[in-house]
């Protein structure tokens, strides 16, 4: 049988299978590899718009 859950339901759900276990915790590198990656990512999207002003064709 199918179930629908809602978010909410599902979080606490995963937080009473967990019990008090769970912490938020981000160590230097964990901050570090964020940043990189928001960088780079940002910069592949950023990029992409003027190659494509200066190498497309007419059919972009």
């Amino acid at each position: 049988m199918l179930a629908t859950w809602t978010p909410d339901q599902e979080f606490n759900q995963v937080r009473q299978r967990s019990g008090a276990d769970m912490k938020r915790k981000l160590n230097w590198y964990d901050l570090v590899a964020l940043g990189v990656g928001g960088m780079l990512g940002v910069g592949v999207f950023v990029t992409t718009g003027p190659v494509a002003l200066h190498q497309s064709g007419p059919s972009v």
